[in-house]
């Protein structure tokens, strides 16, 4: 079994101390930062019709803590139920005066032990769900989305940048079909090693098969009505909330803006490192739902189906959001 991921995480943790230290030595500007509930389980079927943010000027120390974190804290997950397939987002910023060259190599090579962790974490077993119980064997709580992102830099002379609400589009349903294949594969593919006993195995054996079991009756009761009708997906492609950020920016070789505007556009999970201090700056609003931005589905109701791998069925058929 690949256990690299533990080496991988070790490393960028230890990174993320080097970065810590040359940002506290390094010309800071300003700094901005949209604080957000920690989303909880409840609301990975039925998104919040409102999502109040909280904005405060963060220092270097919050801001290394966040990229520093990985885990869902055990007391929340116990008495709050927080979700973990829903990640926690921080929108923000922090722009680095000097330096640039040394943050650049120094983010560069904790991405890319973000990457190799993803893959080795990916390299465990083929499938997701087995996987995941092994790693928290080794890693208790922790959220493997979290731990791989990706710390973004934005190089560019910044005229605008503003963090805006939108709702992702959802287009990809599964079949009960392909979700039992893929269970009996789990049970085939299941062996003792060195972080699961015979015991674990046969546990975890009996489980999958309990769960094809109650897929299997479903599927039948599904091609017996109107199967068209009876839509399913995983819960982890979300029609929760996202925050993206939109940047205008000055090209080098057209400072002018004759043949722009010149444009940015991405999810931001993370507080960005701007190299420049924007002109003009919109901060994150709250959420209303149908006030701010909306695409895609997200008037989706489901049903829960089997909560392990968040497979959920759609009760209530999607419309296209307008603008």
């Amino acid at each position: 079994m690949n256990t690299d991921f533990a080496h991988y995480n070790e490393e960028q943790l230890r990174k993320l101390g080097e970065l810590h230290s040359l940002l506290g030595h390094s010309d800071i500007g300003s700094s901005y930062l949209a604080t957000l509930p920690e989303p909880r389980s409840v609301e990975e079927l039925n998104p919040p019709q409102e999502i109040n943010v909280t904005h405060s000027v963060p220092d270097v120390d919050t801001l290394v803590d966040i990229y520093r974190q990985q885990r869902v804290d055990k007391v929340h997950v116990r008495d709050e139920h927080y979700s973990t397939k829903i990640t926690r987002k921080y929108p923000g910023f922090v722009v680095v005066k000097n330096n640039h060259d040394e943050v650049m190599s120094l983010v560069g090579e904790i991405n890319r032990l973000r990457d190799k962790f993803a893959d080795a974490v990916k390299g465990i077993t083929h499938y997701q769900d087995s996987r995941s119980e092994i790693l928290h064997q080794i890693y208790p709580w922790l959220v493997t989305l979290q731990v791989s992102r990706n710390i973004r830099i934005v190089t560019e002379k910044i005229r605008s940048l503003g963090f805006t609400w939108q709702i992702p589009v959802i287009h990809k349903f599964t079949r009960l079909e392909t979700v039992i294949d893929r269970l009996r594969r789990e049970i085939t593919e299941l062996q003792p090693d060195i972080n699961l006993t015979k015991q674990d195995v046969e546990r975890l054996k009996q489980e999958r098969t309990e769960e094809i079991m109650m897929l299997s009756l479903l599927n039948d009761e599904v091609c017996n009505d109107d199967e068209s009708s009876r839509k399913f997906r995983l819960i982890r492609e979300s029609n929760f909330p996202a925050v993206n950020v939109n940047i205008r920016y000055t090209s080098p070789d057209d400072p002018n803006d004759v043949h722009g505007p010149y444009k940015l556009n991405f999810r931001a999970p993370l507080p960005l490192i701007l190299f420049s201090e924007p002109d003009r700056f919109n901060p994150l609003k709250n959420y209303v739902k149908g006030e701010r931005q909306k695409r895609g589905s997200f008037n989706e109701k489901y049903r829960s189906v089997l909560p392990r791998i968040g497979l959920v069925e759609v009760i209530k058929e999607s419309r296209r959001a307008g603008f």
